[in-house]
């Protein structure tokens, strides 16, 4: 199962106010221990040097073995005219007048090994270089400086191919950290379990489906729902405006194609205020979906008319049987105030398992 947040009950949303000011002031936290998974995914990586910006990856093996880890950054930002040269962007308004801003997914891979119960940390700008074990690591900074988009680890039995295995040993965090005006966000990765069948070829499967690649379920399924208590866009807390940015990725992926070529991702969301009113609206995601929230009226505090709500958010499934449309996601709350910044990030509460199983197919390295 998925190392997430659970909500038992509907939240009673007129307390959302009181209970969402202090998790601004604090980093989220989830109750009790983390659980390991065999596949770890960090929803959310970013790195602007010129901004002060970087992220600080952990990751933790329980194992009393060696294990190795296949990762990969898949970037949200697209880049002026595409191609890998032009300047990062998100949508057209970055770019100089007549140069569309084109997403291109673009992706970096590499492999992890670490030695029994061993724990590395290195920050995305910069990378990681050893050499020799127990710190013989080759962890390249990400591509693009700036950087915004996600990571993810898959558990593996060799440190020169990608066999995946059933080994739930792995932990992980992130820590999005700021230096002017300094500040962090930290959050636990979302640890993936792996039920104990994995025959290691190449095509992951995450849940079962008899029609589809996968007859097997090697890890477990993705979410259903996923659910956010959250301020809304432009409540104050003491003159701070709030913002949220939701960071959301795809459960299936394919390594195997061009980056950037799979179809996107239709989210259908529904926003509750505190009066429990409803309002809809719908996000596209690709390879990975960075939403300001304050570019969607849904989710201001005028439209609201309260300072607090619930986001629910369920991927549209599709007659497709080679993939799922399974997504997870990371909110990312901040607020400046007299040369202060505070940030918290919040993991994504899941609510029942997706119908439709995801798949991820990963690359052959040479």
């Amino acid at each position: 199962m998925f190392a997430l947040p659970r909500l038992s009950s509907q939240f009673p949303l007129r307390r959302l106010a009181v209970s969402l000011a202090a998790l601004l002031l604090a980093a989220s936290a989830q109750a009790g221990p983390p659980r390991p998974g065999a596949v770890l995914v960090f929803p959310r990586v970013e790195l602007d040097s010129s901004a002060g910006v970087d992220t600080e990856v952990m990751i933790a093996s329980r194992s009393t073995s060696p294990v190795s880890l296949f990762c990969w950054y898949v970037a949200a930002l697209g880049t002026c005219g595409g191609g890998f040269n032009g300047p990062t962007c998100r949508t057209d308004a970055d770019c100089v007048v007549g140069l569309p801003c084109v997403s291109d997914c673009r992706e970096m891979d590499f492999i992890i090994s670490l030695q029994p119960r061993q724990v590395v940390q290195w920050e995305i700008g910069s990378g990681l270089y050893g050499a020799a074990p127990p710190l013989d690591h080759r962890i390249p900074a990400t591509p693009t400086d700036p950087f915004l988009g996600a990571l993810r680890c898959v558990a593996s039995s060799s440190a020169v191919d990608v066999i995946p295995a059933a080994r739930n040993d792995l932990y992980g965090s992130a820590s999005i950290v700021h230096a002017n005006p300094p500040d962090s966000a930290s959050y636990a990765a979302l640890a993936i379990e792996a039920p104990g069948t994995n025959n290691g070829d190449p095509t992951l499967c995450f849940g079962a489906n008899s029609g589809g690649p996968c007859p097997v379920a090697e890890y477990a399924p993705c979410p259903a729902v996923l659910v956010l208590d959250h301020f809304f866009e432009g409540a104050s807390l003491d003159g701070a405006p709030v913002r949220n940015e939701l960071m959301l990725v795809p459960c299936s992926v394919d390594l195997t194609q061009a980056p950037g070529s799979a179809a996107p991702t239709t989210v259908d969301v529904l926003v509750f205020n505190e009066f429990e009113e409803r309002r809809c609206t719908t996000l596209t995601v690709g390879c990975a979906g960075d939403v300001r929230m304050s570019t969607n009226p849904v989710f201001s505090v005028g439209v609201q008319g309260t300072l607090a709500g619930q986001t629910r958010l369920r991927a549209r499934s599709t007659p497709e049987t080679a993939h799922g449309t399974g997504v997870l996601g990371l909110a990312l709350e901040s607020a400046v105030t007299a040369g202060r910044r505070f940030s918290a990030a919040h993991t994504l509460a899941a609510q029942s398992q997706a119908v439709q199983n995801d798949v991820v197919r990963l690359i052959d390295l040479p």
